[in-house]
Formats: C-alpha cells, sequence, structure tokens
C-alpha cells in the first residue's frame, strides 16, 4: 500500500509506477520463492489510523475505534493533546493514550 508523505491522494499512475520499480527488484531478491502476484494500492479512505498524525488529520471526523480492554465503539475525534486522542462518544468525552487503541479507522 502507497501513501504519499504529504498526505495527498495516490493516483492509479503512481501505483503503476512503484509496481514496475519494485517487481524486478523482487525477482533479483527471490524475497518470495513461490509463485505470486504484486499488487500496489493506496491505502485508502478505509486505512487505520495508526499514527497521531493521523488522528490530528482526521480531527472532527467520526471514527469506529476499540480501546484496550472495551467493546468497539464509534465517536468524533475532538482534539489530540500529546498522546492522548479525546473522543466525543455516545455524549461522553473518552480521553485516551493512542497506545491504548487496538485499533481506530474512518467511519464512512
Amino acid at each position: 500500500m502507497l501513501e504519499n508523505k504529504d498526505g495527498s491522494a495516490v493516483n492509479v499512475e503512481q501505483c503503476a509506477m512503484f509496481s514496475r520499480l519494485i517487481s524486478p527488484k523482487l525477482d533479483i531478491e527471490d524475497i518470495i520463492s513461490d509463485n505470486y502476484n504484486l499488487e500496489v494500492s493506496s491505502t485508502g479512505i478505509d486505512r487505520p489510523l495508526t499514527k497521531l498524525k493521523d488522528f490530528v488529520r482526521f480531527i472532527g471526523s467520526d471514527i469506529v475505534f476499540k480501546p484496550n480492554n472495551d467493546k468497539k465503539r464509534k465517536g468524533k475525534i475532538k482534539e489530540v493533546v500529546g498522546n492522548n486522542i479525546k473522543i466525543l462518544s455516545e455524549s461522553d468525552i473518552i480521553d485516551i493514550d493512542i497506545d491504548n487503541i487496538l485499533f481506530a479507522k474512518l467511519d464512512v
């Protein structure tokens, strides 16, 4: 999966270019001994939010997330302060450290 460092959208031409660049290197290095198909794509809108910058980028967005030792929830990213993410979930503000989130993604 590809993602531009500046956060801009990845287009089909970039995926094709990367595929043409990496495929011969994989063949030469013979990292994968079996037959394989190389699939290159963008991370897309359904990608997981894993880094603080992901949460900062999507402040105000609806997300689905699962805190450690809790059920899956829905909420809206309100703020990111240090390593803590403030999420409005069912009229409560959850203030959670990023290390205590098992997974999170945009709720589309």
